[in-house]
């Protein structure tokens, strides 16, 4: 499973959620260390919504995209 932030140069890669929400929280800890002006859906608080896409053409099965949302 695989999952991305349109927003930022994020993405990450685990076997189940579980292990995603922890590399995608991770990869956006280190991201804003590495920027200090980092994307605005990354500025202050924000909680992670997750959205599964359906396969295309291209891909065999889902990819999983993650969304930044302001709280």
């Amino acid at each position: 499973m695989s999952a991305y932030l349109e927003c930022a140069p994020i993405c990450t890669v685990g076997n189940n959620m579980k292990e995603i929400e922890a590399n995608i929280r991770e990869a956006i800890e280190l991201y804003i260390e590495d920027n200090p002006n980092p994307c605005r859906e990354l500025v202050g608080e924000f909680k992670l919504a997750f959205l599964m896409e359906k396969p295309d053409s291209k891909h065999t099965f889902p990819k999983r995209r993650i969304l930044s949302v302001h709280q």
